[in-house]
């Protein structure tokens, strides 16, 4: 693949806690494990106190987690170059955490690692005093809650101290999200911040000079999709949700050649949620008259209308329909309905600030019209649509041409653009995902009209546009390449959206 640094531009500037996770999946699934994240981690950190601190005695403080991980390995990293003391808040016999364990293990030999038991702080206490320098790796970015214990009591011994203090990515006892600080927190002199620096510590009180570090997450753990972003999205019904309460998805489309188009992208919005939570609870399919005479009783499960003809009919008739998100656009033939249907659906959206989800003659419509396009619309063209929209060819065209020709157009239509194609690109002209499949299952017609389905059934469960369409791409082609590796080339739309609820199930049990 060619090089796509120049497009580091549109990832996150600082990320969330949540979406650090997210990151955290995705360079996982692009091959890393966790015992190598600890280690790159280890490393970067143990770089940085040599560069600057030679001849420095180096306290380091670890908890029995994945933060006390990296402070175990960046002892071993250390220990030849600097005098080093490692305390450990706990009995190794407490650690679950496998990484830990395994640092602990490799440990053996090298260093002597003092556990420190709760109400017992007078090692701990020795110990600071003969530092010169701690490194805070005690609790990490999922902690949450009220800090007591012996977590509590470490703190407030390196707090009397008035040593210098070094955290690693957040100080213990501040939210990575906020910056506010627990009752009781680390005042770090100096923050090793992993990656990209967590949103909380742009401007927290309880940070002093920040330095990044390269820990060896890959680029694509931002661009590429990735079990992450599916994650990180967090569509799912609760126990005491109902089928309106997870958003109701209404999909317009069809035609007297196209009648079985809209019933695909309602079936596939419809699966993903009722069969495993992840989704639109109440599903209308409107197709115009004349082509919905064989739909009724063809999918129980979703509620199928006729649109009259004329823009104020159909207006009114969408706006009679519950749904917060719509999907305009399967099936649909410009010379049968053209303008009118699309310009009134689009009209009433707007004026309900629901999401739109554009597709097929959908698309050919708006192209001469594109003053229709807004924020809160995701446009799902292939390239020969993306060429009738914005008479930009691009057949043969590099990777990086069809970014930047998606990344233009979304800038100046003020919207959300899925390129489809073997790489589908996603991106607002700020943000940008790229899809890399892994076989051409989904070159076959009607799973097109699955993915508007999918996607619009995450944004009616969620309200979030780019990333609902993030995720859809993920999964609906995860779901193709894994049918492919079953079936070969004989893959139908059908088959996708039964594989669909598979796929998602699988993160559901992880």
């Amino acid at each position: 693949m060619e090089s796509l640094k120049e497009f580091s531009v549109y990832t996150r500037k600082s990320m969330s806690v949540k979406y650090s996770y997210a990151v955290r999946r995705n360079a996982i699934a692009l091959g890393m494990t966790s015992e190598l994240l600890v280690e790159n981690a280890g490393e970067a950190v143990s770089d940085s106190i040599k560069r600057r601190m030679k001849g420095d005695k180096v306290l380091i403080v670890c908890g029995t987690g994945e933060k006390g991980a990296i402070g175990l390995a960046t002892a071993r990293h250390l220990s030849s170059f600097c005098e080093v003391r490692v305390v450990l808040l706990g009995e190794h016999e407490e650690i679950r955490n496998a990484a830990t364990k395994f640092n602990l293990k490799m440990l053996e030999g090298l260093i002597e690692v003092e556990e420190i038991a709760e109400n017992s702080y007078s090692q701990l206490a020795s110990a600071l005093k003969w530092s010169d320098v701690v490194l805070e790796a005690i609790i990490g970015i999922g902690a949450h809650g009220r800090i007591t214990g012996i977590v509590q009591g470490a703190i407030q011994e390196i707090s009397k101290s008035k040593k210098r203090v070094i955290s690693i990515d957040i100080p213990a006892g501040v939210n990575g999200d906020t910056g506010e600080t627990n009752t009781s927190y680390v005042r770090a002199d100096e923050l090793l911040a992993f990656h990209k620096l967590k949103k909380g510590m742009v401007k927290s009180k309880a940070v002093g000079s920040i330095v990044q570090l390269d820990v060896g997450i890959p680029l694509l753990a931002e661009l590429a999709t990735g079990p992450g972003d599916f994650e990180y999205l967090g569509v799912g019904k609760g126990l005491d949700s109902n089928k309106y309460s997870n958003g109701s998805l209404l999909v317009v489309g069809g035609s007297k050649s196209y009648r079985g188009a809209p019933l695909m992208a309602g079936f596939g919005a419809n699966a993903a949620y009722s069969a495993l939570r992840s989704g639109s609870g109440y599903v209308t399919v409107a197709v115009p008259q004349g082509a919905a005479y064989d739909s009724f009783g063809l999918l129980p499960d979703l509620i199928v209308k006729e649109l009259p003809e004329g823009e104020r009919e159909v207006a009114t008739t969408i706006a009679g329909i519950k749904h917060n998100v719509i999907v305009v656009g399967p099936g649909i033939e410009k010379s049968e309905v053209g303008f009118g249907l699309v310009n009134g659906v689009v009209r009433e959206e707007a004026s309900r600030k629901n999401i739109v989800v554009l597709d097929a003659g959908a698309i050919g419509v708006v192209k001469e019209y594109k003053n229709m396009l807004n924020r809160r619309m995701i446009l799902t063209p292939h390239d020969g649509e993306f060429r009738e929209l914005t008479g930009i060819r691009l057949s043969g065209k590099s990777l990086r041409e069809r970014i930047h020709a998606a990344i233009n157009f979304a800038k100046g239509s003020n919207c959300t653009v899925v390129l489809k194609g073997h790489e589908t690109i996603i991106t607002n002209g700020e943000r940008l995902k790229i899809n890399m499949a892994k076989s051409a299952a989904l070159a076959t017609m009607g799973t097109g009209d699955v993915l508007d389905g999918v996607i619009g059934s995450f944004a009616a469960s969620t309200g979030k546009i780019f990333e609902s369409a993030v995720a859809g791409v993920y999964i609906h082609s995860l779901a193709g390449d894994r049918l492919a590796e079953r079936m070969g080339d004989g893959v139908t739309a059908h088959d996708v959206i039964e594989e669909i609820p598979k796929v998602i199930k699988e993160f559901r049990t992880l």
